[in-house]
């Protein structure tokens, strides 16, 4: 059977709960050719990111056998029913290709292309015995990064180089191992990342002081890599991030936000270091040296009835659109309101049978679309639920006994739910007790 990448039937694993029998799981065998022994291969399935968009996510790394006789044998066990892929992918151990070749992602039973690759089904209880993964080596242009020193600090500390690789598409933007320890090497400004199979690239280059873990300084850059050699200049910048952050008091009034810690983490995860700030007594804040990248903005002590309600650079809404970090000071314009609303309830089924964990979440309404304002808990042991600090207006509040990540974000998959929601309208300061039926 083909994949097709685009159906949404293939991106939602639901377990039912209740008073049903446990579905046995089962396993996934096979083996890779050329029989490489201690080679990682994954085991992943569609389901959503943090924004609700699909994605092939992974589920499992297995390696391949030692054994004599056995060589190149793959296991996963405990699977759960569902639709799967096998791949293989360089990010894992891998073996050498031949000089100015390279492995890329190759799906069961040997693709580069997803929409060409066979999907895996698993049934309860039914062990899947699958035939080889035929790994092969392609052409691979040879990648070489430029670090460019923009800061206009002639002593930046240059005792380590960190390039952190990612390359996108394949399942979860597979993070290569950084390419680290290159220290002692004092002003070394180029470097050779070697041969690449082709595909979309995200790094993270940077300088650090000698024994320092992560890069004092440094940059994201993206690349597309084709068939011929590339040179990447990663430009290496600083920018001061500063601004004032007020709260709005449940009576309505203004005071300055003082001893919150502000966060910015990069919004390609894994590519970059996380900055954090705390304000001070008078609302403000002032962080120096913050390098270029893409951020996303938190606060990560904010009192439980609290929410940002604004968080503004010029005309930019960092709340939806995150925070873009060059070579040009920034100033971020923000507001903490402690009028959220409380909504708690208990999750049951169509017997009315309380739902243990099932995953609540609130959806706004059509005049309140943004992402950051979707909610989403999970329920306790006994069904019940509690979803505090959130902004007054109007919502729907669903129930699912299991989701595959943040499929409430994507429109595609909740347009099947349109009329199965609880509607709740939510007022400033106020605490809201509403039940839910289970959808599944």
């Amino acid at each position: 059977m083909k994949a097709w990448v685009g159906t949404v039937l293939l991106l939602v694993s639901i377990v039912l709960h209740g008073q049903q029998a446990p579905v046995p799981n089962s396993s996934i065998s096979g083996r890779i050719v050329p029989q490489f022994t201690r080679v990682g291969v994954g085991l992943a399935r569609y389901g959503y990111d943090d924004d609700g968009e699909p994605k092939l996510t992974n589920v499992a790394v297995a390696r391949t056998s030692l054994e004599i006789g056995k060589f190149g044998e793959y296991r996963f066990e405990n699977v759960e029913p569902g639709e799967y892929y096998i791949y293989f992918n360089p990010s894992f151990l891998s073996p050498s290709a031949p000089k100015g070749e390279a492995f890329p992602t190759i799906y069961y039973p040997g693709a580069q292309d997803l929409a060409t690759a066979t999907n895996v089904i698993v049934r309860a209880g039914a062990p899947v015995q699958l035939g080889d993964l035929n790994l092969f080596s392609v052409r691979a242009p040879s990648v070489r990064v430029r670090i460019v020193n923009a800061t206009g600090d002639p002593d930046i500390a240059k005792g380590c180089v960190t390039v952190t690789l990612k390359q996108r598409g394949t399942p979860d933007d597979a993070l290569r191992p950084p390419l680290s320890g290159r220290c002692g090497t004092g002003e070394l400004l180029s470097f050779n990342l070697g041969a690449l199979a082709p595909g979309m690239y995200d790094l993270y280059a940077g300088w650090a002081a000698q024994g320092n873990s992560q890069p004092a300084e440094g940059a994201v850059a993206s690349f597309e890599v084709r068939n011929l050699d590339l040179d990447v200049e990663v430009v290496v910048s600083r920018a001061r991030v500063s601004g004032t952050i007020m709260i709005e008091e449940p009576d309505g009034s203004f005071q300055p936000a003082k001893g919150l810690q502000m966060n910015l983490s990069p919004k390609r995860e894994g590519l970059g270091p996380t900055e954090w700030v705390e304000t001070e007594a008078d609302g403000s804040f002032l962080r120096d040296r913050v390098g270029r990248n893409e951020y996303i903005v938190e606060f990560t002590n904010l009192p439980p009835n609290a929410y940002v309600a604004q968080l503004r650079q010029d005309t930019r809404d960092l709340l939806e659109n995150g925070l873009e970090v060059g070579s040009t000071d920034v100033y971020i314009d923000g507001r903490i309101s402690f009028a959220g609303a409380t909504l708690e309830g208990v999750v049951s089924n169509t017997r009315n049978e309380e739902v243990p964990h099932a995953v609540v979440a609130l959806i706004p309404d059509a005049a309140l679309q943004s992402k950051h304002l979707y909610r989403a808990v999970k329920a306790d042991e006994n069904g019940g639920f509690t979803i505090r600090g959130i902004v007054p207006g109007s919502y729907h509040l669903f129930a699912w006994s299991k989701l595959n990540g943040a499929a409430y974000k994507n429109a595609e998959f909740m347009n099947r739910y349109e009329t199965g929601g609880q509607a709740v309208t939510l007022e400033r300061n106020n605490h809201f007790t509403v039940d839910v039926k289970l959808l599944d």
